[in-house]
C-alpha cells in the first residue's frame, strides 16, 4: 500500500480535511518532543543516532544488538550501519556502512541468542545476518512483503508479518521451516511471550499465542500507528506505539485509553528495546530517538537465557515493482 493510500484511508476514517495532514511532520528536521502528558509521566528523550538515508520519508528501521555493545541498524534504502556503541550521539556515515542491499529491502532484525535474522521485504524472505552486518543465506522464503519481526522467547522462533498479504508466519530459524501462525494483515510486532501484539488497519491488536484468540483491540488509533513495544515494570499494562505522523502513543491495555506522550517528530516506523539498558529506540525519518522510562519502568520482554530480543518492532517499514510498505503508508 502506498504512503498516499494509507494516509488517505486514515484521513477518511478520522474525517480530517486532507490526507496530507498525516504527514505534516514528515520533514527530516522535525524533532520528536515530549508532550505535557509525557513530561508528567516522567519520560525523557535523547538522540541515539542521526544522518540516516531515507526513501519516501522512511529511514532507519531494524536493530541488531551484539554482545560487544555494537549495534546494527537497517534503513529503508537497503543499507545496514554498524555502530561501535549503543551510547547516544552516533552518526550514520560511509565509515560505518557495512552492507548495502539494493536488490532487497532489509527491514526488521530478530536477535535470537548469538544469531541474527533479517526480513527481506522485496524478496519475501528471512535471511541470516552476521554480527558484522552482512546479509547471508535465505532461511525461509515464500513470505511476500516480509516486514515486521519479533522473537517468541518460549522457543526462539521468529514471528514475521507480511503487511497487506494477510499472514503472520511462525518461523523456526534453526529448522529452516515456517508455519502459518495467523491470517492477519499486520506491520510492527511485539510480544511478551504470552500474547502477540501488532499494528493492523490503524488498530493495535493482541492475540494469545497459545490459542490465537483475540484478547485486545485498541480501537481506531488517534494517529497512523506502526511499530509497537510493551512496557515493563511500572509500565506493565501499557503498549507503546510509534506513528507515521510524527507522534508517539501510550495505550492502556486494560482501559484502551490512548495518550500522545511525544509529538512534533518526523515519520515514525519501528521501535526496539535496547537490551543493554532497557530504553526504547524510536525510528524517525533520518534519526533514532531514545525514550527513557520513568523510575521503575522499562520496555520489552525479559529474554529467556540465550535469547535476546530485538524488534524491528520493532515499533516499526514503493517504488517500481518493489512491494515496499516503507513507501506503503
Amino acid at each position: 500500500m502506498s504512503n498516499l493510500h494509507k494516509c488517505a484511508r486514515f484521513a477518511l476514517v478520522m474525517a480530517v480535511a486532507s490526507a496530507a495532514s498525516c504527514f505534516v511532520n514528515s520533514k527530516s528536521d522535525a524533532q520528536l518532543a515530549l508532550t505535557a502528558a509525557g513530561i508528567l509521566r516522567g519520560f525523557t528523550l535523547s538522540t541515539y543516532a542521526t544522518g540516516f538515508s531515507s526513501q519516501s520519508s522512511v529511514g532507519p528501521l531494524g536493530f541488531g544488538f551484539n554482545g560487544d555493545g555494537s549495534v546494527l541498524v537497517t534503513d529503508y534504502p537497503g543499507n545496514i550501519h554498524k555502530f561501535a556503541s549503543h551510547a547516544d550521539g552516533q552518526v550514520a556515515s560511509a565509515g560505518n556502512l557495512v552492507s548495502s542491499n539494493p536488490a532487497g529491502t532489509v527491514i526488521g532484525i530478530a536477535n535470537v541468542g548469538g544469531n541474527k535474522y533479517v526480513s527481506d521485504q522485496t524478496n519475501g524472505t528471512l535471511k541470516n545476518l552476521s554480527a558484522g552486518g552482512i546479509v547471508g543465506s535465505v532461511i525461509v522464503s515464500g513470505m511476500p512483503a516480509a516486514t515486521g519481526v519479533t522473537v517468541n522467547p518460549n522457543n526462539g522462533h521468529v514471528f514475521v508479518s507480511t503487511l497487506s498479504n494477510g499472514v503472520i508466519w511462525d518461523v523456526d530459524p534453526l529448522g529452516g521451516t515456517k508455519t502459518n501462525f495467523l491470517n492477519q494483515a499486520a506491520d510492527g510486532l511485539s510480544t511478551d511471550g504470552t500474547n502477540l501484539f501488532m499494528e493492523s488497519n490503524n488498530h493495535i491488536l493482541g492475540y494469545r499465542i497459545s490459542d490465537k484468540a483475540l484478547i485486545f483491540d485498541s480501537g481506531l488509533m488517534g494517529c497512523a500507528p506502526d511499530g509497537t513495544e510493551l512496557g515493563s515494570g511500572t509500565l506493565a499494562g501499557y503498549i507503546y506505539v510509534n506513528c507515521n505522523n510524527g507522534q508517539f502513543y501510550e495505550v492502556n491495555l486494560t482501559t484502551n485509553s490512548q495518550v500522545a506522550i511525544a509529538d512534533s517528530g518526523s515519520r515514525g516506523d519501528f521501535v526496539s528495546t535496547d537490551p543493554l539498558n532497557g530504553t526504547l529506540l524510536i525510528t524517525q525519518t533520518d534519526r533514532v530517538i531514545r525514550l527513557r522510562a520513568p523510575d521503575g519502568g522499562g520496555f520489552g520482554q525479559t529474554p529467556e537465557p540465550g535469547v535476546t530480543v530485538g524488534l524491528a518492532g520493532m515499533g516499526v517499514m514503493g517504488a517500481g515493482l518493489l512491494i515496499r510498505r516503507r513507501a506503503r503508508k
